[in-house]
C-alpha cells in the first residue's frame, strides 16, 4: 500500500529493496530529497496515524469509490492519501478507516477494456488533482514526524 502526504510511505512487505541500486538510479537527481518511510503493516501504519496530535484526513483512492477524485473541494491540507496494490486494493480496515475520515475517490477508467490502472499512473494522477486543488506541493518538514 502506497500513502503519500508530504513524505512518501509505504506499507509492507514492500517486495523490493529500497537500497537497489536500479531504484536509486530511477530517482536520478531528486531520490535524495525524497523522505521515505516503511511500516510493516496497515495496522502499524493506523497506529502511527492515530498517535499524531494532527493526523488530517485519510483519502483512498479505489474503483470502487463513492465520489470521483477530482470534485472540487475533495481535498484538505494534510490530508494522507491512499493508494492499494494493482491486484487487491486497499485493505478492509484502511478502506473502512477512509470512509470514515476523508472518504474514498474513485479516478474513471474504462473497464471495458482494462482491468486496472498501474499504481504510479494512479499515485501520479491522484496526487496531482490534490496539489492543482490545493494550489501548490505539500508544506511540512522533511522529517520524522
Amino acid at each position: 500500500m502506497c500513502l503519500l502526504a508530504p513524505r512518501f510511505r509505504r506499507t509492507g512487505p514492500l517486495g523490493f529493496s529500497l537500497d537497489d541500486t536500479q531504484l536509486k538510479r530511477a530517482g536520478l537527481d531528486y531520490w535524495k530529497s525524497v523522505c521515505v518511510r516503511v511500516h510493516d503493516d496497515w495496522d502499524a501504519f493506523y497506529e502511527y496515524w492515530r498517535g499524531l496530535d494532527t493526523p488530517g484526513r485519510l483519502v483512498a483512492f479505489s474503483k470502487f469509490g463513492a465520489r470521483p477524485h477530482a470534485e472540487e473541494g475533495a481535498y484538505k491540507p494534510g490530508d494522507w492519501l491512499l493508494f492499494g496494490a494493482e491486484t487487491t486494493g486497499l485493505p478492509d480496515a484502511a478502506m473502512e478507516a477512509c470512509k470514515a475520515s476523508g472518504g474514498v475517490r474513485r479516478i474513471p477508467i474504462d473497464e471495458s477494456h482494462v482491468r486496472s490502472l498501474n499504481l504510479s499512473v494512479s499515485c501520479g494522477i491522484g496526487v496531482y488533482e490534490a496539489l492543482r486543488q490545493l494550489d501548490g506541493p505539500p508544506s511540512g518538514p522533511c522529517s520524522d514526524d
